[in-house]
């Protein structure tokens, strides 16, 4: 539901009373473990100042009537990012939304043909007030590096109106007959080219693909000092420090090698996905 999805992304800013869940994958409770963690280990100070953060609050869960949810959700991941600066955290990633129309989720509904026109613009409202609280968080806190990885761009590149499985008739990806247990949903030959597992889940693939576009791709990153992911980890004092604190033996030279090689392991070289473009047309 709306109302207990938004209250899980904000960390429970405002009680709904609508969710059965303990949630503890909150910046909230993460930063509770890091204060533990903190008063427990004599090195962990030092870790935290040479770490890389990622903050990912993301979600398909606005309507239009709710628009008043996205300032508290925003105010509660600028809170909780401040939370992380206060800890020790200095060099962090913070994701922005997607955009929500060309998603399987909404062009079911003209049978994954076309774009949905008609999706409010929730994404863009809080993506632009995103920027501007972790823009803020950067000129108040001295060393904070904080950045955006433009999700909203990278995906708005991909065409991802046809999911891979899909349910038959009424059924959805993944519902078998109680009765026979036969599949009630197809699935794609070609898995790992279409960017949507389901309606709303992006595929291996796609993220692959997502990821060597911050990674190697100039204009996926906001307010960075660098162009691409790749050379602001190589730029990162933080991250320099932190190859030679694991590798006593290292020195920078050695430490930006291994930030290279670390990286060429995560960030495989990604052929561009079918229909990699800005219109709308399928995958297949």
């Amino acid at each position: 539901m709306l109302e207990e999805a938004a209250a899980a992304a904000a960390d429970h800013l405002f009680d709904t009373g609508m969710s059965p869940y303990n949630f503890c994958l909150t910046a909230s409770c993460i930063s509770r473990s890091l204060q533990l963690f903190l008063s427990t280990d004599p090195y962990s100070k030092v870790a935290l100042a040479n770490s890389i953060s990622l903050v990912a609050v993301d979600g398909n869960n606005y309507t239009e009537e709710h628009l008043v949810y996205i300032k508290r959700v925003v105010a509660r991941i600028s809170y909780n990012s401040q939370r992380l600066y206060d800890l020790g955290l200095q060099d962090v990633m913070v994701y922005n939304l997607v955009p929500p129309n060309f998603t399987p989720h909404y062009t079911q509904k003209y049978n994954y043909s076309i774009c949905d026109t008609s999706v409010d613009p929730s994404a863009q409202i809080q993506n632009g007030l995103l920027l501007s609280a972790v823009e803020k968080i950067n000129t108040r806190n001295p060393g904070a590096h904080f950045i955006i990885l433009d999700q909203y761009l990278a995906f708005g590149l991909s065409d991802g109106l046809l999911p891979c499985c899909q349910g038959l008739g009424n059924s959805s990806c993944a519902e078998t007959d109680p009765a026979t247990g036969k599949p009630l949903y197809t699935v794609c030959k070609h898995r790992g080219k279409v960017v949507f597992w389901d309606t709303e889940h992006p595929t291996m693939g796609a993220w692959e693909y997502i990821i060597n576009l911050y990674a190697t791709k100039p204009g996926f990153l906001l307010l960075a000092v660098a162009p691409t992911l790749l050379e602001w980890l190589q730029n990162d004092a933080a991250v320099q420090e932190a190859c030679c604190f694991a590798y006593a033996s290292a020195c920078q030279a050695d430490a930006t090698a291994w930030i290279q090689a670390s990286a060429a392991q995560i960030i495989q070289p990604t052929k561009s996905l079918p229909g990699a473009r800005r219109n709308c047309s399928t995958w297949y």
